[in-house]
């Protein structure tokens, strides 16, 4: 499967922002509109837990999970 990894820093208080990213819909917000994209299913953000979700890949649509 391919891989793709992404690491951003955000200036604020480390724990402010993970509480951030902990609230409920957190994925909802972080995800444009526009990309069409629909979650599946979504666990806390934990080592090893999943968000999976499917993009619009042209008339198709693409599952993919973020761990």
């Amino acid at each position: 499967m391919p891989l793709y990894e992404r690491q951003s820093t955000i200036p604020g208080p480390v724990g402010q922002v993970y509480a951030w990213h902990l609230r409920p819909g957190a994925f909802r917000r972080l995800t444009p509109y526009w990309a069409g994209a629909r979650e599946i299913s979504s666990q806390e953000i934990r080592d090893g837990n999943r968000t999976v979700f499917s993009l619009p890949m042209g008339p198709l649509r693409v599952k993919w999970v973020a761990e």
